[in-house]
Order: C-alpha cells, then sequence, then structure tokens
C-alpha cells in the first residue's frame, strides 16, 4: 500500500467513526446493565429504600449524531442514562386515595432528568422534564410500576441526586403517620465511545503529513 493510500485509509476509518451514528432518527439506547433498580417498600407506615452499590456510579453515555423520534429529542447531544429504575419491594399499599412520590432534595447542578418507563417500552414514555429540570416541579409521582427515568448531562463530569420518598395524597402532600426515607444516586457523564481514539487517529495523521512518514 502506497504512502497515499494509506493516508486516505486512515481519514476513511475517521470518517466512518464519525458518521457511524449519523441517519435516521431512532428511540434513545438504553444505557447501562445490568439494570439497578431501587426498591421502595412500606412496612408498619416506614419507607425503607435499597439500591445494589449505593456508591458506584451509573454511566451517562453520548452518541454523537444521533437523533431521537418523539419528545426524546431532549436527550440529543447530552450524556444520557436509564441504568436506574423506582420498583415496589414486594406489596406497597399506602392506604386508599394515597399513593407515594419522590421529591428531590438536592443534585448537582447540570444533572436533567425526564420522565420513562420500562426500558423496552421507550416509545411509551412521555420523556417529560422532571424533578426541576427545565423549571417542573422538584415531586413527582410515582405510579408504582417499575420507572426507568432518564437522567442526562451536558457536560461531562461526576454527578449526585438526593432524593426524598414519601407517602403523599391525591395533591402530592405527605400524609401524617408516615416516616418517609432518602436515598442518593451517583452518576458519571462520560466522553463519546472512542472520540479519545479518533482523536488521536487524527493527530498521527496530521504528523505523519508533515514528516512525510508512513502510517
Amino acid at each position: 500500500m502506497t504512502h497515499g493510500m494509506k493516508i486516505f485509509s486512515a481519514f476513511a476509518l475517521v470518517s466512518a467513526v464519525g458518521m457511524s451514528a449519523a441517519g435516521e432518527a431512532i428511540w434513545p439506547n438504553n444505557v447501562g446493565m445490568p439494570m439497578r433498580h431501587v426498591t421502595i417498600a412500606l412496612e408498619d407506615n416506614a419507607i425503607a429504600l435499597h439500591v445494589d452499590d449505593p456508591d458506584v456510579a451509573s454511566t451517562l453515555m453520548r452518541f454523537p449524531g444521533e437523533t431521537y423520534l418523539g419528545g426524546a429529542s431532549v436527550l440529543e447531544g447530552k450524556a444520557y442514562g436509564d441504568q436506574y429504575g423506582w420498583l415496589a419491594d414486594g406489596f406497597v399499599d399506602p392506604g386508599f386515595g394515597n399513593g407515594i412520590s419522590i421529591q428531590l432534595v438536592s443534585a448537582t447542578a447540570g444533572l436533567e432528568t425526564y420522565e420513562g418507563g420500562r426500558r423496552m417500552m421507550k416509545a411509551t414514555h412521555s420523556y417529560d422534564p422532571i424533578f426541576g429540570t427545565a423549571g417542573s416541579s422538584d415531586v413527582w409521582s410515582w405510579g408504582g410500576a417499575m420507572t426507568h427515568n432518564w437522567y442526562a448531562a451536558v457536560e461531562n463530569g461526576v454527578y449526585s441526586a438526593t432524593y426524598r420518598v414519601f407517602v403523599s395524597d391525591a395533591d402530592g402532600h405527605a400524609v401524617g403517620g408516615f416516616s418517609d426515607a432518602q436515598i442518593t444516586l451517583n452518576f458519571n457523564a462520560v466522553p463519546a465511545p472512542g472520540a479519545a481514539g479518533v482523536l488521536a487517529l487524527g493527530g498521527l495523521i496530521a504528523a505523519r503529513r508533515r514528516r512525510g512518514g508512513a502510517l
């Protein structure tokens, strides 16, 4: 292979990686396996919460060039993930007319959250902003079914969010006689997979061309 052909092949590889996510609009990717559930239990009028490996951050990933269908477009250009899900731990009965609400207590600036659902039913998710995202309420009413919301961030970095889970009435207000609980979830927004390798390859090509060397 000649020097010119090597340069062409390397540039073709860079272009292929950069264009691999382009194309028709799709539903967003499920990011993070295995699933990690925040289980919600209610025993003796007390909320109890559990999540596996609470100190291990869930990864938020980027998919440059992808466009998403419907309301999922809010995730475009961001690092995002849906690994965490809210799940009932056994039978949860808050009493007639009551429900379970989740309130954002605190979060790292820049962490966004959008309403999801079952992971394989992305076309049914609302993708509505929740937990204070885009001016939404910091209280979200959990419907009782397994729900994987979408967490997103524009900037790479480490994020966390602390939530309070409580028994609520139809208006989302705490009901007396029940104790609540709090839990913190951690996230790590990372660069696009392979982005560093593509940039390094581009730098190698430029250096080789300046020196007139072979790849």
